[in-house]
């Protein structure tokens, strides 16, 4: 399985005092930050799925690069996502929320699955394994890439 590329940790100004009595002087030293590697993260959504799977993850991501700007200015994003489908159309939710999606635009190095709204229209579960059957393909190829695959709630 292919490793997820290693965080850097950032490097932050080092303050130091220096000085005798009451005359401090602070002086301020700043290590070039080095680029981090872009983790892509893809989101499968589906019709039935909980779009708070889906847009909770990514919501994270923008969070987290926020945050990294934030202590590292210039140092760029950290992670991207992306909402994907089989088919590229928009989805449905559980609760009737619609998302937009597209298809895969590249091998991500991450694919999150969402929950699944079990009142939804996708029926039971014990049909899932069928009407998720090209989500299932997708998955499996992507598993032979050495994709990493997670999941949230169910």
């Amino acid at each position: 399985m292919r490793k997820l590329p290693t965080p850097r940790p950032a490097s932050r100004p080092q303050s130091q005092a220096t000085g005798t009595g009451s005359a401090v002087r602070s002086t301020a030293r700043t290590t070039p930050v080095k680029p981090a590697n872009t983790v892509h993260i893809a989101v499968l959504a589906f019709d039935g799925c909980m779009a708070s799977s889906v847009t909770g993850p990514m919501e994270l991501c923008a969070v987290a690069n926020t945050l990294l700007d934030l202590t590292t200015p210039g140092s760029g994003a950290r992670f991207t996502t992306q909402v994907i489908t089989t088919d590229g159309r928009s989805v449905t939710c559980g609760q009737g929320v619609t998302l937009s999606s597209s298809r895969l635009k590249r091998t991500p190095d991450v694919v999150i699955i969402p929950g699944i709204w079990q009142a939804s229209a996708r029926g039971s579960f014990r049909e899932i394994g069928t009407t998720l059957a090209t989500e299932a393909h997708l998955l499996r190829k992507l598993h032979e890439q050495d994709v990493l695959i997670a999941a949230i709630c169910s």
